[in-house]
């Protein structure tokens, strides 16, 4: 009779467990509701031969990180994003790309920041930890008033963020 291979850890993941940690924007970290872990291509390149072409793996292309997050009263967290994104893209001067680089005077910073996203067991403790490396925003999603709800139904909005690569790790 053969053996039969069980895992040893039997517990599925839970979707309710994360920690969120981004440095450049720490009003963010403690209002967001929804991460997702980004998916990953690896392309293809072809090498011809006489008969059949014989695929080579290429180059890992990531997906954008996104988040969701519930706007905080005095816009603070949606403000970090904002401008730090008017701060890379300099709509009017490179006065705000410059002060970008100098938010904190006494620890300059590069435009980039990594995020962190720690993975909780089903013990709430952590797990997995993955970092994202060099991110940058590349999008913030509409913020939605309407005053036709009956229920307060508070401000939500996206955040999408590029990325040089991300690593992901057990945590002992």
């Amino acid at each position: 009779m053969s053996a039969i291979n069980v895992p040893a850890n039997k517990n599925f993941l839970s979707p309710l467990g994360f920690r969120f940690s981004l440095t450049r924007a720490p009003n963010l970290n403690f209002n967001v509701q929804d991460v997702r872990l980004p998916g990953l291509q690896l392309s293809q390149a072809e090498s011809p031969t006489p008969f059949v072409n014989i695929p080579i793996a290429s180059h890992i292309t990531y997906s954008p990180f996104s988040l969701s997050f519930r706007v905080s009263e005095d816009m603070t967290d949606y403000l970090e994003i904002y401008n730090w994104m008017v701060g890379l893209g300099a709509p009017e001067s490179f006065d705000q790309y410059k002060a970008l680089k100098n938010v904190d005077p006494g620890n300059p910073q590069t435009v980039y920041s990594d995020i962190t996203l720690i993975i909780l067991n089903s013990s709430m403790r952590s797990n997995i930890k993955v970092t994202f490396h060099d991110a940058f925003p590349i999008a913030i999603g509409d913020l939605e008033f309407n005053t036709t709800d009956t229920d307060v139904n508070y401000v939500q909005c996206t955040a999408e963020f590029e990325y040089l690569k991300y690593n992901i790790e057990l945590i002992d």
